[in-house]
């Protein structure tokens, strides 16, 4: 069949509530029922974390003058995030299924 696909911004409960199995592939994650624990393709999110620098989305403090502004500045910065998590000998997903990209 055809890959599940969810976006960032969806929660844990709302990805969990598809099935298990997680990967985050830069801006999204792709559901693989016999994956174990969610997983990151570093990849493509390298790829997708650094055409969203090139753009001025960086680590610096969200600017933006309205709540869903910093939200979706947040968001954009998800594979950041896991690729750091990753560096740190985190596996990075699992944090980030969680809620560190679902502020």
């Amino acid at each position: 069949g055809r890959p599940v696909a969810a976006a960032v911004g969806l929660t844990r409960g709302e990805r969990i509530s598809m099935g298990q199995g997680w990967r985050l592939v830069g801006m999204l994650y792709v559901r693989e029922p016999l994956a174990g624990e969610a997983t990151v393709d570093r990849g493509a999110t390298s790829r997708a974390a650094m055409a969203l620098r090139e753009r001025g989305v960086s680590g610096a403090t969200p600017d933006a003058r309205d709540a869903t502004g910093r939200y979706v500045l947040r968001l954009l910065k998800c594979p950041e995030i896991a690729l750091s998590k990753q560096a740190a000998g985190d596996s990075g997903a699992g944090a980030l299924l969680e809620s560190t990209c679902n502020y």
